[in-house]
């Protein structure tokens, strides 16, 4: 059983901390309601450093592509020999693992909810929605559109707004060259 850290409130509105091993978040917050306090927060202590880190979009994008691929082709995924998943990053590689341990009896969704800090809420539900359709496969595929179309925005926000931050620098410091140096002397 992990081991969480957490943060509640009393009846009497004190702030109580500690740490307390529960199978997960809600039995923590069971438990803790039976001894009379709420809890506000609580996070697993060590062991769980893949989950920290959000994913970025474009590995999310990876993540969806490679999955639905993998599952339109009925290959047996995850499998370390078979994914080019084990050339990644190291924290995705534990990432991945994690995930793979994880579901032998559960269903792709709940695994990737348990690892929810590494993967946004939208991309459970569309998994979700995928497990109980039968087409989890297709939902990949549309998972990895939507984010590979975010990235892409992204990438031309971040282009578009490179050349106005630059202008905007050289402009302020022009300005106070000019107020600092030259006014001065007149």
């Amino acid at each position: 059983m992990p081991l969480y850290q957490y943060t509640a409130k009393t009846w009497e509105s004190k702030t109580a901390r500690g740490q307390r091993q529960a199978a997960d978040e809600r039995q923590l917050a069971l438990r803790l309601r039976e001894e009379g306090q709420f809890l506000l927060r609580c996070s697993e202590v060590g062991g769980r450093g893949a989950q920290a880190h959000r994913l970025k979009t474009n590995e999310l994008a990876s993540f969806c592509r490679e999955l639905g691929t993998m599952l339109a082709s009925a290959s047996p995924w995850f499998a370390p020999s078979t994914s080019s998943w084990g050339k990644t990053l190291p924290r995705l590689r534990r990432l991945y693992a994690q995930i793979y341990e994880g579901l032998r009896g559960a269903n792709l969704s709940a695994r990737l909810e348990s690892q929810e800090p590494a993967f946004p809420k939208l991309m459970i539900g569309i998994f979700k929605a995928g497990d109980t359709n039968g087409a989890l496969d297709q939902a990949a595929k549309k998972a990895a559109l939507h984010y590979e179309k975010e990235y892409k925005m992204q990438s031309k926000i971040k282009s578009a707004m490179t050349y106005p931050i630059i202008l905007l620098g050289v402009s302020l410091t022009v300005m106070l060259l000019i107020f600092t140096l030259i006014l001065p002397n007149f």
